[in-house]
């Protein structure tokens, strides 16, 4: 879903109406679109990061704009809308098979095939007349660059993967949330079990 909605928070909300009390469960999987490196080895004007920056800028320059960092708001924008039992797991995926562990290097495999893959449709919208402006032969041309950054395996950097679950309360354990405009809050030991 990564900068389709113009407010994750508001699906969040009213999925929550259609979960069944006490076992409806939601789960959201987002990319942070941010490139991570734990070793310092991306080159200080690297074309790929500055496509992530020009991206950023392109969403919020749109008529309806579409913010792509959210997956680490998931885990906030469940419990204010009421969920319980919120669970968030971060993964790194590596943008390309840079890793010595050959799980982690498939999953690189898989990822840069996608990247190379869907680089330019990742591009035109936010890039293009309904963003920057650019035109199709301008972001081309800039994404010949990326393209050769993402196959560099010199250069070890990941994404992160948040994997965010939660449960709609059941009707008992919704009489002790406290409603709060457009936010839950949950007393403190309110739904700890009895001693």
């Amino acid at each position: 879903m990564l900068g389709s909605l113009p407010s994750y928070s508001k699906l969040i909300r009213n999925a929550r109406r259609y979960l069944r009390p006490g076992d409806g469960w939601l789960e959201c999987h987002e990319m942070m679109p941010e490139l991570c490196c734990d070793d310092d080895t991306v080159p200080r004007s690297w074309p790929f990061r500055a496509w992530e920056s020009y991206l950023m800028e392109g969403s919020t320059k749109m008529e309806s704009p579409r913010p792509l960092r959210i997956a680490d708001k998931l885990a906030t924008w469940m419990r204010e809308a009421g969920f319980v039992d919120v669970h968030e797991r971060i993964d790194r995926i590596p943008i390309n098979p840079w890793p010595k562990n050959p799980f982690l290097k498939h999953i690189g495999q898989l990822w840069e095939t996608n990247w190379l893959d869907g680089l330019s449709a990742f591009s035109y919208k936010l890039l293009g007349p309904d963003g920057l402006g650019w035109s199709q032969n301008e972001i081309e041309v800039f994404l010949v660059d990326v393209r050769k950054c993402i196959k560099d395996r010199t250069v070890h950097v990941y994404q992160k993967m948040y994997v965010v679950y939660g449960r709609r309360p059941s009707e008992e354990e919704e009489k002790v949330l406290i409603k709060k405009p457009g936010k839950f809050t949950i007393p403190k030991g309110a739904l700890s079990a009895p001693k």
